[in-house]
């Protein structure tokens, strides 16, 4: 079980990338709003995951860049698409670069988080920003806007 006070700063994360129009975006889970879903008509879930810090230990700014580069590697193996991020949290006092990944199966971003050693990973569809836990049964669900 992921500690409240912990769960609570996963479901108030914010992600930050650069778009194909090189605009800075941000990703607010926003209950009960959902903004303009971004990727087309191909793309119907985006998975986010973040290699570093495993179980919240926090690891220096290269372990942390030489295990995205292995996670990086994967998607390039399975085929699947992936974007640059980071994790905010909501108080910004803390951040984590991530991957933005689509055209693998949950199971596969599971496992690769099981892999990692995370406590969750995140999933925003067309109509939800969920946070995922891989340690226990916790799921949120909420809907989301663009900044």
């Amino acid at each position: 079980m992921i500690a409240a006070s912990l769960w609570s700063a996963y479901c108030e994360t914010l992600v930050t990338y650069v778009d194909s129009e090189r605009f800075r975006r941000t990703l607010s889970p926003t209950d009960g709003e959902l903004g303009a879903w971004p990727w087309g008509d191909k793309v119907t879930e985006v998975f986010i995951l973040s290699p570093g810090n495993p179980l919240s230990k926090q690891l220096t700014e290269l372990e942390n860049y030489e295990r995205e580069k292995k996670l990086i590697q994967l998607c390039e193996i399975a085929g699947a698409w992936y974007l640059q991020c980071i994790g905010i949290t909501a108080a910004k006092d803390w951040s984590e670069r991530s991957l933005m990944i689509s055209g693998v199966p949950q199971s596969l971003i599971a496992q690769w988080g099981d892999d990692f050693a995370q406590n969750a990973m995140f999933r925003w569809t067309l109509k939800t920003f969920e946070v995922i836990s891989l340690i226990s049964d916790q799921h949120f669900a909420t809907g989301w806007k663009l900044v």
